[in-house]
């Protein structure tokens, strides 16, 4: 896919990676967590596409974004919410803060979260849960 493609497809993939969300929600969050997974990291791609222009998908990805960071208990979900979470402050720039209350009030539950899985994967990656507020108030001062 390249930059020019984008326009074409971007409201087809968006509304079939939501609808991915929503269907693995629907099954449970832990039955759909591979979807999850999957569904976030081809957001990413589509986020890197887009650049400030995703802004306009955010209050229809937000919800299942905020899901993703909270499921500690399928550390994959989360980790790769994390990720895309610097993706959206690199994409997005200031117009970030609009969203930052609920992120950051989420990433600062992840950083105290007692589950042994999670916190050895985030302990070894712990540039992203400190990259994300990085990124995060760098967006901000933009």
């Amino acid at each position: 896919m390249t930059k020019e493609d984008v326009p074409h497809i971007q409201t087809n993939i968006m509304e079939s990676l939501v609808k991915m969300l929503e269907n693995s929600y629907k099954q449970g969050v832990q039955a759909g967590s591979g979807v999850q997974e999957d569904a976030i990291l081809a957001m990413s791609a589509l986020i890197e596409k887009l650049g400030a222009n995703y802004v306009q998908y955010m209050p229809l990805f937000l919800p299942y974004l905020k899901e993703a960071l909270k499921n500690t208990e399928e550390y994959q979900v989360c980790f790769v919410a994390v990720n895309c979470v610097g993706d959206l402050c690199r994409a997005l720039q200031s117009q970030i803060i609009m969203f930052t209350d609920e992120i950051m009030t989420i990433l600062l539950a992840i950083l105290v979260v007692s589950n042994l899985s999670i916190a050895s994967l985030l302990w070894a990656s712990r540039y992203l849960l400190i990259g994300c507020p990085v990124s995060l108030l760098t967006s901000i001062s933009v």
